[in-house]
């Protein structure tokens, strides 16, 4: 009974190598498919991986290089501050400027103005002053003496405008600022 069920297959050396290059073609499919791929795609996700994380490297290169800068330039304006005179205010030092360019006779207005302190132990301190008919060279003479103090002081808007005479006199607005303990 059982030769009855047993069927018998009898394939040409033509079938059996048709048959033996299927199975090696699906072989070599899932070979391929299941362990090349993954491979290839594992090593494309690491070289783009590698490629960003030398670019978040030479960001924080570049963010260590300014904060090393401003670190630097925050112990330059402390060491300023500490050589400041103690009893240092702008509305008194901008007064003495005026008068060491002659001009403190035309001082129209000064405005002083000073922010809280917040987080640290330094409060900007901001002055609006004005000067009616002066000459361009005493506009520049006290232009001058201030970007040249040592006190940390900053000149944060210039507005100037002729006045109506032919002797070439200026009105000028300056707003001023500087850090103050």
């Amino acid at each position: 009974m059982l030769n009855r069920i047993k069927p018998s297959i009898q394939l040409t050396a033509r079938e059996r190598y048709a048959v033996y290059s299927a199975a090696l073609v699906i072989g070599l499919f899932i070979i391929i498919r299941f362990l090349a791929f993954p491979i290839f795609d594992e090593r494309s996700r690491a070289e783009k991986m590698i490629i960003a994380k030398k670019k978040i490297l030479s960001e924080m290169t570049a963010l260590q290089t300014e904060q090393r800068i401003l670190l630097e330039k925050r112990k330059a304006a402390e060491t300023l501050l500490a050589q400041r005179a103690k009893n240092f205010t702008l509305f008194s030092f901008l007064d003495e400027l005026a008068g060491q360019s002659g001009i403190k006779d035309r001082v129209a207005f000064m405005k002083p103005s000073a922010s809280a302190k917040q987080d640290g132990p330094y409060r900007l301190a901001s002055m609006e002053m004005k000067f009616e008919s002066i000459s361009t060279e005493e506009f520049i003479s006290f232009l001058y003496k201030i970007e040249t103090s040592n006190n940390l002081i900053r000149i944060n808007r210039v507005s100037v405008s002729k006045t109506g005479g032919q002797d070439a006199l200026l009105d000028a607005l300056f707003q001023i600022e500087t850090i103050e303990l």
